[in-house]
């Protein structure tokens, strides 16, 4: 092993004067997805609860529909998803599970008096995304390591930090440098993934609605979402086998350990009308604006080597990237048509609801002095994003004081490279305790099928290749509220 110094000494200047810029697909999908439903009732319905507007949440679909409220009040619920996932890697399965408590929202609605028709102002949180995912993965790789990578990215910072954290070492390749294990014949090496990713978006909200005309309704709602996100990923390689022996190269463990925390912040707006034909019957059009998410992340990547021979005093080489990088990311528009009718049957209500998310206006925005990057995301996602055709229904029948209601909401892919079609199912009731308080509960179904890409070897190496951790995820959702009402 030679040259270290040198490669060591640059590797210092890259740790404390570089910037990452890694963005991809998955961060603006991520950041720009929401989920069907922003409360229980309107879990229960599949998202479709807009035109109901005595409802906690319905008008956040469109605002609009406020107006049809006749008293103040004041809401609260929480969530509770839990996920079970199983993971195929490297032709081994797992499974875990992991469960996440949270509040949902927190709202207080104010009814103002009018000598005709309504105005209504609102203020509350809502959550709109959660970003929960956990995964294992372990398997015996005869192919292909991580170190490969780390030699043969065409990032140079990644290729430093496996230099000087001794993954990779200094070789007549295309990079001048090539994995610790291929000095020797490549004998295989066992391989452990553990990723979990945490955190949650919502938005803190001011919304108005008023009865514009008799039985017409017209709404804006101002947002501004605030969310965070953590990505944790620790890639191992050990030699079980005890295959790699001789020195200098006898690695026996290998790490490799990504991690982001970020921050997001941002502004958009929801505009709205309704018009109400009958108390069971009514159309609605809303719009959602396109907005800018900010973005504020902190990442870091370690990777650390163990050998067998003590060529130094500890046996184990560490080396670490950190640093942080903001940008912008432009979010869709959202155009959204909803209908609600009892059908001529007492007590019975059928809600609709398409929306079209405009997907392809997703754009990431950075400093100039990354313009070249800049061009290169956005172009990835000029290929790889469509817009989308949401579809959402729901069925309520109000027996007594207990409305039981079912529900259903369809999401195609917005990818035109992967194929995850969502389909919801969902149920749960309202019930009225007095004529001042009701609680809300509901349940909602989701599977999703998946992959990660662990990681691709470029292919100027002369062991390019790629692994991929495909995973299932059966997700439930679970809420339960209380509203109360009051005048004032």
């Amino acid at each position: 092993m030679k040259g270290k110094k040198l490669f060591a000494l640059l590797g210092m200047l890259c740790v404390f004067g570089s910037s990452a810029t890694a963005q991809n697909i998955n961060d603006a999908l991520r950041y720009t997805t929401f989920q069907p439903s922003f409360g229980s009732f309107d879990q229960a319905l599949g998202g479709s609860s807009a035109l109901y507007g005595d409802q906690v949440t319905g008008h956040l679909h469109n605002p609009a529909a406020a107006g049809f409220v006749s008293s103040s009040s004041f809401s609260f619920e929480l969530n509770v998803n839990h996920l079970s996932s199983e993971s195929d890697f490297l032709g081994n399965t797992r499974t875990e599970s992991n469960q996440l408590n949270s509040v949902n929202n927190a709202r207080m609605l104010l009814d103002f008096p009018t000598e005709q028709g309504s105005f209504i102002f609102s203020l509350g949180y809502n959550r709109v995304a959660d970003f929960s995912n956990y995964f294992l993965g372990s398997g015996f790789n005869e192919s292909s390591t991580i170190s490969d990578y780390l030699a043969a990215t065409s990032d140079p910072n990644t290729r430093l930090i496996g230099y000087n954290g001794y993954a990779a070492d200094s070789a007549n390749t295309a990079t001048g440098l090539q994995s610790i294990m291929r000095y020797n014949p490549y004998q295989g090496i066992d391989q452990y993934v553990e990723q979990t990713e945490s955190g949650q978006m919502g938005e803190a909200y001011l919304s108005m609605a008023t009865e514009f005309q008799k039985n017409f309704f017209v709404g804006a709602t101002l947002s501004f979402p605030i969310g965070e996100y953590s990505y944790k990923r620790s890639f191992i390689e050990r030699d079980l086998q005890n295959a790699y022996t001789e020195s200098p190269f006898d690695v026996s463990n290998l790490l490799v350990a990504d991690n982001i925390d970020a921050e997001i912040t941002g502004f958009y707006a929801r505009l709205g009308m309704v018009y109400k034909f009958t108390e069971s019957d009514a159309v609605g059009f809303s719009y959602q604006t396109p907005y800018t998410l900010t973005v504020k992340e902190n990442y870091s990547t370690e990777v650390i080597t163990r050998y067998d021979d003590g060529f130094a005093a500890s046996g184990e080489f560490q080396n670490r990237l950190e640093g942080n990088f903001n940008y912008d990311l432009e979010g869709a528009p959202v155009y959204s048509v909803q209908g609600k009718t009892g059908l001529g049957i007492e007590n019975l209500n059928l809600s609709l609801q398409a929306e079209y998310v405009d997907y392809e206006m997703v754009a990431f925005a950075y400093d100039s002095e990354f313009s070249i990057d800049e061009l290169d995301v956005n172009e990835e996602l000029n290929e790889n994003v469509t817009s989308i055709l949401n579809l959402k229904g729901g069925l309520s029948y109000q027996i007594g004081s207990v409305t039981p209601a079912i529900g259903l909401a369809y999401l195609p892919s917005n990818r035109t490279d992967v194929d995850n079609d969502r389909m919801f199912y969902s149920g749960g009731a309202s019930i009225i305790i007095s004529p001042a308080l009701s609680v809300q509960a509901s349940a909602q179904y989701v599977q999703t099928d998946d992959s990660q890409l662990m990681y691709s070897v470029p292919g100027n190496s002369p062991y390019s290749g790629s692994e991929t951790l495909s995973y299932s995820t059966d997700r439930f959702s679970f809420m339960v509220g209380v509203k109360y009402n009051f005048r004032w």
